[in-house]
């Protein structure tokens, strides 16, 4: 059977292994499987001998998404890890909302999360960003502010691309899809009605500065809820830490 390898040139690897009865399992030549860090463990191509696909994906996919959402996760998933993915933070800004019904969430990645805030004040100063948080960090509200941790953020996370990637088709999901708004949040197992106007307005041009931000994702407030002014802990730094985990283990 083949190597499962990844060469430097980020091929598979056509090599040819015995098969010793180990079905079903990723195996590699001689070359890559005395590699300390085997090409294919840096990305998510296997999940584990003891796991089937499928019982991966349901781990870490959450079923409120809409089926489109979930293929893009999954084929994202299982790419092969790229050399050029480097290490670095993913970090969250609060933006002033253009409407009291909605919150504004910037999520990107940088490997100098104070520099990147400065760039974003320069370029949109009336939309007056707030650090919300960063990962890998500590994301809680424990009476130290975002900008104070910036100080001493602590070692960067592997594969910031691809949590990025993973993050960003999680929270585009939600912009149209609100499946949080559900009293069994997040014990949802289907999506909810489409969000037309919500989509439709997160894409809109700045109203301030005429342009169209990306990486922008406006969430509906819960309104007359226990979990009021919640959004940020308890839809935003799960879905970060979810696959923030899993970058780290795959």
């Amino acid at each position: 059977i083949q190597c499962r390898g990844i060469t430097r040139k980020g091929r598979k690897c056509k090599k040819s292994v015995k098969n010793f009865g180990l079905d079903g399992r990723v195996v590699y030549c001689k070359y890559h499987g005395r590699q300390k860090v085997r090409p294919e463990l840096e990305g998510a191509s296997i999940l584990l001998f003891n796991h089937t696909r499928s019982e991966c994906f349901a781990e870490w996919i959450p079923k409120y998404l809409r089926g489109e959402t979930r293929k893009r996760l999954q084929q994202e998933m299982i790419k092969p890890s790229s050399r050029s993915d480097s290490p670095g933070y993913i970090y969250v800004l609060e933006l002033a909302p253009d409407d009291t019904n909605f919150v504004k969430f910037k999520v990107g990645r940088s490997n100098d999360v104070g520099r990147r805030l400065r760039e974003w004040r320069r370029q949109c100063p009336s939309t007056i960003p707030v650090l919300k948080g960063f990962f890998p960090g500590d994301l809680s509200e424990d009476g130290f502010s975002s900008m104070a941790k910036l100080t001493m953020p602590g070692p960067s996370g592997p594969l910031c691309h691809r949590l990025e990637r993973l993050i960003h088709i999680e929270l585009t999901d939600l912009v149209s899809n609100p499946a949080y708004l559900d009293q069994s949040w997040p014990q949802v197992d289907r999506p909810r009605v489409l969000d037309v106007v919500n989509s439709q307005r997160a894409s809109a041009p700045c109203l301030d500065c005429g342009h169209c931000h990306q990486e922008i994702f406006r969430l509906r407030r819960w309104r007359n809820d226990k979990r009021e002014g919640m959004e940020w802990n308890l839809i935003i730094i799960p879905l970060l830490e979810r696959w923030g985990k899993y970058v780290e283990q795959y």
